[in-house]
């Protein structure tokens, strides 16, 4: 088998000339800070409050510019603003960084030129520049950005770049991994559980979030993170021994989550992890649901994965982008109803319940899981007190919400054409009835809002 000091040969390519590359080295861990040289960053939010470990008086608004002053393992200590002038309490880390802060290795890289850094991951809001020369330290990936700690006067920022703006290839992209034992079936985060120990298996491809993956080179190996998390996959308890789980965990840069990638011929590749065992599907089962674990090298197709820019997700078409598949499909049920669970998400529910229907649809075609629970009349509300992104308009891969009645109503946002101002959704026990289950509809956006009393609003899904 031949190693790859940089790349994997045919698939990913050298980082662009924007970073150097040839300085990567392992941080010992980030720069000291303390009042006078703290790290600059923002909640990452999209609406709603972050509140204080030991104090739920004490909140974080979206956009305030916040000050890191001492990180402690999943707690930071957090300067920000208030209408009596700036205050400091300790904060779950997990809201700024997925990354383990304090126990870290980050790799380096210099910047050879000025790149826009933003708030968030998600996308808007500009931060700043990294500018030529600058050392930073990549903490993790989502949502085709890379999160680093990079130099300002008197201190750090902690920003997001886009990732094309620093690699190019695989290394800029959201790829899925492949089983070479059935090509069809890909890494896959069991159920969108994005917590610690999530378990990782195989499973059909459907484009999701939960299979989609991103890579960290560390110098000759790569760290792997989910994108919707920024976690990444992790040997648990960096056990080095045959049959050990793979699991989705806060990036720490262990051995338990470096892995060597060796080809294996037809462009497919062996992961070999740091402690010495190979990423290996267990039995060399192609079935849905089966654990992904490491194993002694065999070199069988169990141990064989190819990497692949992501597909669209299933269930609509052209995925997110195809208006056109949407117009024509208008009164068809579009839902797969039969794969659907009563209690998807630990939360348990009737078939066909509106709640049912937009919680499997989401998982579904995006391979997102909501995690509320309860009448549809208190989704909106539960949403925001989650911090989920909410808004009044209607987005692609939403959920609207409504309060009106005595249990509300949710339904699902396939797709919304702004141009024309038109929402596309499907919905289950629409006015007690059945039969419309599933099925795309289409309505303007007043229509849309006021077909039933007491509209939300949207939660926005991506």
């Amino acid at each position: 088998m031949k190693t790859f000091k940089r790349i994997l040969a045919f698939v990913i390519m050298a980082a662009a000339a924007i970073i150097s590359t040839a300085g990567i080295a392992a941080a010992s861990n980030l720069p000291g800070i303390s009042e006078s040289t703290h790290i600059t960053c923002y909640p990452q939010i999209s609406e709603g409050r972050v509140y204080a470990i030991d104090n739920n008086s004490r909140y974080i608004d979206v956009g305030d510019e916040c000050y890191i002053t001492a990180i402690e393992g999943d707690r930071v200590y957090v300067s920000y603003p208030t209408s009596k002038g700036r205050h400091s309490e300790w904060f779950p880390r997990e809201y700024f960084s997925a990354a383990d802060l304090a126990n870290a290795n980050f790799p380096t890289i210099n910047a050879k030129g000025k790149i826009t850094t933003y708030q968030k991951s998600t996308g808007g809001e500009k931060l700043g520049n990294l500018d030529a020369g600058d050392v930073c330290y990549v903490i993790t990936k989502m949502h085709g950005r890379t999160q680093l700690v990079y130099p300002v006067p008197g201190g750090y920022k902690l920003g997001w770049v886009n990732s094309g703006d620093i690699y190019e290839g695989f290394l800029a992209s959201v790829v899925s991994i492949h089983s070479a034992i059935d090509i069809g079936k890909v890494l896959d985060v069991d159920g969108g559980n994005y917590a610690n120990g999530a378990n990782i298996l195989i499973y059909s491809e459907h484009g999701g979030e939960n299979q989609g993956f991103e890579l960290i080179p560390v110098g000759s190996s790569y760290m792997i993170v989910n994108t919707a998390s920024g976690k990444a996959l992790d040997v648990t308890n960096g056990e080095a021994a045959s049959g050990v789980n793979v699991q989705l965990y806060t990036p720490n840069y262990s051995a338990a989550q470096i892995w060597e990638a060796y080809e294996a011929g037809n462009k497919e590749y062996y992961l070999k992890n740091k402690l010495g065992y190979y990423l290996d599907v267990s039995g060399g089962n192609a079935s849905d649901g089966v654990n992904v674990q490491v194993y002694e090298g065999n070199q069988s197709n169990a141990q064989k994965f190819k990497f692949k820019p992501q597909s669209a997700p299933s269930g609509g078409g052209g995925g997110n982008t195809d208006l056109a598949w949407y117009q024509n499909n208008v009164g068809n049920v579009i839902a797969n109803l039969d794969s659907y669970k009563t209690n998807l998400d630990g939360f348990g529910a009737i078939k066909g319940q509106c709640v049912w229907y937009v919680r499997n649809r989401a998982y579904e075609k995006i391979g997102v899981l909501t995690g509320i629970g309860g009448n549809a009349n208190g989704w909106y509300s539960a949403a925001r007190n989650k911090g989920l992104a909410t808004g009044s308009e209607p987005r692609t891969n939403s959920i609207a919400c409504w309060n009106g009645g005595s249990y509300g109503h949710v339904v699902y946002v396939e797709y919304f054409d702004s141009a024309s101002g038109t929402v596309y959704f499907t919905e289950a026990n629409w006015k007690g009835k059945s039969s419309g289950d599933g099925m795309l509809q289409a309505l303007s956006v007043n229509d849309f809002k006021n077909r039933k009393g007491g509209y939300q609003g949207c939660i926005y899904l991506q």
